[in-house]
């Protein structure tokens, strides 16, 4: 399946509970992380005194496995179309298990209709920031991109293995250099949204991490993560 064109569209919140629309405040936030590889895309930005970066904490094996399990079957540099191909083949093994599982032909039809609208959902999520407003402009993510610095992004819900989750993936020119993952916290109560309860169940997660003001980041070979309070339910992955 090809994914590309300059359409833009934001998926019906109405199917799954998520709990992005709370990333507005730490208060009401829930928790994200940000995985990132190469430099992020050139904008002009307030030259700002250099400082000498804390040096990340060592990472064991079973936390590094943890990371590497956050970050999915997918690799830094991967063009749009091979990301659409991974992303493909996990619903087309998904929807195989399902299908398998019965032996009821109007079932099995639904389902390989479901996996085809499924896969339709996500290439219609492809969108180009050429400059033309979107509904990103607005969302969790806004702060994630930029406009004409030759950046795209696709998005997938992840709902499998009991996931609820969105994955952002971002590309700069036609590369996948980001991802951010919207998670969902639906089940915290609201006292227990603050930083220091998703400081301690990432570091449970990832082991302990590089904390500055309102982010904690881990490093892991030739990524990043990073959790963002700010961005309440996000995770980040990036190259250093």
């Amino acid at each position: 399946m090809v994914f590309g064109g300059t359409m833009s569209y934001i998926p019906s919140m109405s199917k799954r509970l998520v709990s992005s629309l709370l990333a507005a405040t730490l208060a009401l936030g829930a928790g994200g992380l940000v995985l990132g590889s190469h430099p992020a895309p050139a904008v002009a930005a307030p030259k700002a005194k250099a400082k000498a970066a804390p040096k990340p904490p060592a990472i064991s094996a079973a936390h590094a496995q943890a990371l590497d399990e956050l970050r999915g079957p997918y690799s830094f540099g991967m063009t749009v179309k091979e990301v659409g191909a991974v992303l493909s083949q996990q619903l087309d093994d998904a929807y195989a298990e399902r299908i398998a599982a019965t032996t009821d032909v109007a079932t099995q039809d639904r389902l390989r209709r479901e996996k085809k609208e499924e896969l339709a959902e996500v290439k219609q999520t492809f969108v180009h920031f050429d400059g033309k407003r979107t509904g990103w402009d607005v969302s969790l993510v806004a702060g994630e991109f930029a406009h004409n610095t030759g950046e795209c992004m696709l998005v997938h819900w992840e709902n499998d293995g009991g996931k609820n989750q969105r994955r952002f993936f971002f590309f700069h020119h036609g590369v996948l250099w980001k991802m951010y993952v919207s998670l969902d916290t639906s089940d915290l109560a609201d006292e227990s949204r603050t930083f220091d309860v998703f400081k301690g169940a990432m570091e449970g997660r990832f082991g302990p991490g590089v904390a500055e003001g309102s982010t904690i980041t881990w490093t892991n070979g030739n990524y990043r993560v990073q959790l963002r309070t700010s961005c309440a339910s996000t995770t980040r992955w990036a190259w250093p």
